[in-house]
């Protein structure tokens, strides 16, 4: 099953999810040890008083996650239904390989022959902390060393939300992406928000010089509005003749036009137009791959509607 952008985050999900059904095992674990308990009794109550409780939020959660599984989009199925796996693997670990782990490890093993209680920190962590309690000056030079260059490698760091990233140039998602943009020129939007009497024509005018130019300017693509809407309108009404794609010069003529339109049942008169006719918007396609490059582009666009 290929990685997709909505599954690339399913390593993470699961370290966080799934890591909290061991932590609160071995929590309770600690605690029976903690009141005198040999390794096999402690590990008995502890199954015993956290098992069912860890049991049921895990199933609960794998079921939020498997009704995914219903889902239309086949790679939001294909995530909710690797999660849900996920959480039950998780869940199995926790409740089944942690306490064998416990009572068959050596520690546990020597513990259990020798009466004695062992500790459960590793020696290793034990090695460390009296390494840095002597050295301290190199612990914290140290320490001081990497947040310096850390610090020093913030300028360097990119925001970006392009997804397109993530696919290598020869894939299927980054040919088709370039195909869109070579041929729509673009497969971003930006959308310009018009307020006042839209159906005058002088302000019609206006959003179509505006489209226009957003068309001549590089980086930009198609723009449409509901001025398209109106010119083919016209086109229509007057015999199919091309000499009528324009505005009409009064406002009435706009209305009866848009009334014709509504009447027809055309959705796109509703994305853009509201039904008060006070506002109307330009959808513009953009070729905006990164966020620097889209903001020159959001830049360039209101100096376009400043002109015009």
């Amino acid at each position: 099953m290929p990685m997709t952008q909505v599954t690339v985050v399913l390593p993470v999900l699961m370290l966080s999810v799934g890591s909290a059904y061991g932590i609160h095992i071995m929590h309770r674990y600690y605690e029976e040890r903690a009141s005198g308990l040999p390794v096999r009794d402690a590990v008995g109550r502890t199954i015993e008083f956290v098992g069912i409780p860890i049991l049921l939020a895990g199933v609960t959660t794998a079921a939020g996650f498997g009704a995914n599984g219903f889902s239309s989009i086949p790679r939001i199925r294909e995530f909710g239904l690797l999660a849900a796996f996920g959480v039950g693997c998780a869940l199995a670990i926790s409740l089944l390989f942690i306490p064998s782990g416990l009572v068959l490890s050596r520690r546990a093993a020597r513990s259990l022959a020798s009466g004695r209680d062992s500790e459960p920190m590793p020696a290793s962590f034990g090695r460390v902390g009296r390494f840095v309690a002597r050295r301290r000056w190199l612990a914290a030079g140290l320490t001081f060393a990497v947040v310096a260059v850390s610090v020093a490698g913030l300028p360097r760091l990119r925001i970006d939300t392009n997804f397109l990233s993530f696919f290598p140039e020869a894939s299927a998602p980054r040919q088709a992406f370039e195909v869109v943009r070579s041929k729509f020129g673009g497969v971003d939007t930006i959308q310009i928000v018009l307020e006042g009497d839209v159906l005058e024509p002088r302000t019609l005018r206006a959003m179509d010089r505006a489209q226009q130019e957003f068309e001549r300017t590089p980086g930009f693509g198609r723009a449409i509005s509901v001025v398209d809407i109106v010119k083919q309108t016209s086109v229509a009404v007057n015999g199919n003749d091309p000499a009528f794609e324009r505005i009409p010069d009064t406002k009435e003529a706009v209305a009866q036009y848009l009334l014709l339109v509504s009447m027809s049942g055309d959705v796109a008169l509703e994305q853009m137009l509201t039904m008060d006719n006070r506002r109307a918007r330009i959808q513009v396609m953009v070729d905006a791959a990164d966020s620097t490059r889209r903001q020159d582009v959001l830049r360039r666009a209101r100096d376009i509607v400043s002109k015009t």
